[in-house]
């Protein structure tokens, strides 16, 4: 298994120090990708990259990562590499927002900003994610996310939900750390520029 980071524009710096931290926590080797291929158009990235990593990285066995999630405490996500199961956390959020993917069922909506996948059970769920983005079957408000969502739900894709602290999506609003039980707190699912500042401070200090 492998560790699978996208770092672009801003978010180059926190990804490469996210993944650097992350390596040390799990004992993974993370890779960032910081380009996207030739094929792919730049406005496609990072979204479209996500639903294409078993294109872009040789491993059958991926622990991924958004760029602004950090890894607190030491973790062994590699003992989940062969589940049959989709390993995922719920979204935390997802009922603030009604109007996005309202058919899919909240409590077995995911967030996509953490979660192990390996190439035998999970390929198809990422190439018929990748369908839904490139021929613009149905809306997908969230972009990868709701493509990956609605392609677990159409393909019956068991899933495993890990708790909330393995992608903790509130660490920004209210402090919540490693000794409180956080795995991995995900900073900025808002995009919140403090959150971002405050994220880069951590990791360089750490």
């Amino acid at each position: 298994m492998i560790g699978v980071m996208l770092g672009l524009g801003a978010y180059r710096d926190t990804a490469r120090l996210s993944a650097a931290r992350a390596q040390r926590m799990t004992g993974l080797e993370f890779v960032v990708i910081e380009q996207p291929p030739r094929n792919f158009p730049p406005e496609a990235f990072p979204g479209y990259a996500k639903l294409s990593l078993f294109d872009l990285v040789a491993a059958d066995h991926i622990c991924y990562l958004d760029a602004d999630a950090v890894v607190l405490r030491e973790w062994q996500p590699a003992a989940l590499a062969d589940r049959v199961e989709f390993i995922c956390v719920r979204d935390q959020f997802i009922e603030l927002y009604p109007d996005y993917d309202a058919d899919i069922p909240r409590p077995t909506y995911f967030n996509s900003g953490m979660f192990i996948a390996n190439r035998r059970a999970h390929r198809p769920v990422f190439d018929l994610a990748t369908k839904l983005w490139r021929d613009n079957v149905r809306p997908l408000p969230i972009e990868d996310q709701s493509a990956l969502n609605y392609a677990v739900r159409t393909l019956g894709t068991p899933t495993y939900f890990l708790p909330d602290e393995y992608n903790y999506l509130r660490a920004h609003l209210d402090g919540r750390d490693a000794d409180q039980g956080v795995v991995v707190a995900h900073y900025t699912p808002s995009g919140i520029a403090h959150a971002h500042r405050k994220l880069l401070d951590l990791l360089r200090h750490q």
